[in-house]
């Protein structure tokens, strides 16, 4: 007879069954996830997303005007937390978090969205 191979319990049932019931199915698949998951990844992507959604709120609100970095620092933004950057001909450079970017004039900061 077959057992549980999360609590060893014997599987009465179809031929391939792994699991005496769906609870212990759930927690074998979470086990391998939680084995899997790169921690420092998930940091990263949720760090970038969240200065996505700050520079979105802001460029809602204020739309085209800049934006003092102070306002974006206390809204908790990690400037260095981008996805990528492009460098303009005329010697600017548009730092992005996902499709929301920003560059630098001066101490102000001025918000753009890219078309996708």
């Amino acid at each position: 007879m077959k057992s549980c191979k999360i609590c060893k319990k014997s599987i009465s049932g179809r031929t391939d069954k792994k699991f005496c019931n769906s609870y212990c199915r759930s927690a074998y698949h979470n086990r391998i996830r939680q084995k899997n998951k790169n921690h420092y990844l998930n940091y990263v992507n949720s760090r970038i997303k969240n200065n996505r959604n700050i520079l979105k709120s802001l460029n809602e609100l204020f739309g085209n005007q800049e934006i003092d970095q102070n306002m974006l620092i206390s809204k908790g933004f990690d400037f260095l937390m981008i996805t990528h950057f492009i460098e303009s001909s005329e010697h600017l450079t548009f730092r992005y978090c996902y499709d929301y970017g920003y560059y630098v004039v001066g101490k102000n900061i001025k918000i753009i969205k890219s078309n996708p």
